[in-house]
């Protein structure tokens, strides 16, 4: 057995705060690439939105651009 109940050896406790901090810093990396992403939709919105009114485009625009982004990027 690798630790008697009661008592904790010093491996087992190296082992659960290597565990432990693995899986912070695995949550971390994971929130900054959520983070990453949602910035990337908040910039091609905020792109879109300042050509059409800088352009004059109509609401169409939108579905246009869905249509030529899918055909650049198929699957999308």
């Amino acid at each position: 057995m690798f630790y008697k109940p009661g008592t904790m050896n010093k491996q087992y406790i190296r082992l659960i705060a290597d565990l432990k901090q693995n899986i912070v810093q695995s949550r971390c990396a994971a929130a900054r690439l959520a983070n990453k992403e949602q910035l990337l939709y908040f910039k091609t919105g905020k792109m879109i939105s300042q050509k059409i009114a800088s352009e004059k485009w109509g609401i169409k625009i939108v579905e246009q651009i869905a249509d030529d982004l899918q055909k650049q990027l198929p699957g999308l």
